[in-house]
């Protein structure tokens, strides 16, 4: 399976995914950045499907963010007329390439697309134990105050966090996380197969005289790229 989020901050978005296939169990990468297109698509699901889609974005040197859906809408309907039964694909689709940023939670199923414009502060695909530990550590963080770089270092730690849960999503000493940011004027960083440690990830529960929880707070550490 595959753990993919997007997060919203003061200066852009932050996004990130793990590079672990499971069957058969390779590394591999599950996004892609279009270079001066100004668009990044990262995908969860059937991974034959997922990676004929990323190729056919990939090998389209002249795309750009505006025709991603087209491309999308095309793969999908050629699949159909190569006789090959439809798969479900969910993922990420993030248009920086001009202001405002576009986030889209992207679902391909029984051969239908959907492009639903995202507002929340983290958007998250792929397998639900890791999404639901993630969901978790999340509850009242907004990283739309933060800064670009300090959202991505807070997805790798809860990337990480999933991983050594979740034996489905590739861990960061095995596999690494693909980080992307991208920042004020549409200034982007990609760091490729990041296995360092960004900090760390505490989470304090707060637990009221009934012996209920009524709150959780949470402190963060180490070091923010961008």
């Amino acid at each position: 399976m595959t753990l993919l989020m997007a997060a919203w901050a003061i200066d852009g978005v932050a996004a990130v995914s793990d590079r672990k296939e499971s069957r058969p169990d390779k590394e591999v990468t599950k996004y892609h950045m279009g270079g001066n297109g100004g668009f990044y698509i990262s995908l969860a699901g059937d991974g034959r499907t997922a990676s004929g889609l990323l190729r056919r974005v990939a090998e389209d040197k002249t795309v750009q963010a505006a025709d991603i859906e087209k491309k999308i809408r095309d793969f999908v309907a050629s699949l159909h007329d190569l006789g090959q039964p439809y798969a479900d694909v969910d993922g990420i689709v993030i248009m920086y390439g001009s202001q405002p940023y576009k986030m889209y939670d992207l679902y391909i199923n029984d051969g239908c697309v959907q492009l639903n414009p995202n507002y929340d502060a983290i958007s998250m695909h792929g397998d639900y134990a890791a999404i639901a530990i993630c969901r978790s550590l999340t509850a009242g963080l907004d990283t739309r105050r933060r800064r670009s770089g300090e959202a991505a270092a807070i997805l790798h730690m809860l990337a990480s966090k999933a991983a050594a849960t979740v034996d489905s999503v590739g861990s960061r000493e095995e596999y690494g996380f693909d980080l992307a940011i991208f920042g004020v004027s549409g200034r982007t960083k990609l760091l490729k197969r990041c296995t360092d440690r960004l900090g760390t990830l505490e989470v304090l529960f707060h637990v009221g005289p009934a012996g209920e929880r009524v709150g959780a707070g949470r402190r963060e550490g180490g070091q923010a790229h961008g």
